[in-house]
């Protein structure tokens, strides 16, 4: 979410490109003068602030994310999970938290990474019960 205030307009954006676009139709519907800005920002007149972040909270608490970040306890499952994202031409963004390498996915693309992600858990899962001595019948 970023706001964003001029001299006598406000700006909201809900970077779930779904949620943002609710917010407009819900402003639209009310009647409230909105303009979007390139960035897909929404414009709209200052007075209104109070019931447009009103309105875009309850929107924002009831969508859901556009994207997830996965990140592995060990840093070779991340990387196997990465190198398959790739293999399999999957959409995918590397971050960096706290120097620790993640893969961000989007939710729009979960049929094609769900079933990598599965398969690594599911090795990660296999590693760690044989470190355990658990053995998976």
């Amino acid at each position: 979410m970023v706001v964003g205030c001029g001299e006598s307009e406000n700006m909201f954006l809900i970077k779930n490109v779904e949620a943002q676009k609710s917010l407009v139709t819900e402003l639209k519907s009310r009647n409230i003068k909105v303009r979007i800005g390139s960035d897909g920002g929404v414009w709209f007149p200052q007075e209104q602030a109070a019931l447009v972040e009103e309105l875009a909270m309850k929107i924002m608490s009831s969508s859901k994310p556009s994207e997830t970040t996965y990140a592995y306890v060990e840093q070779k499952y991340t990387e196997l999970l990465i190198s398959k994202l790739k293999d399999n031409s999957v959409p995918h963004k590397i971050i960096y938290k706290d120097k620790i390498k993640n893969v961000t996915l989007n939710y729009e693309n979960e049929e094609q990474w769900q079933p990598l992600k599965d398969e690594v858990d599911d090795l990660f899962t296999d590693e760690k019960r044989k470190e355990l001595g658990i053995i998976n019948e």
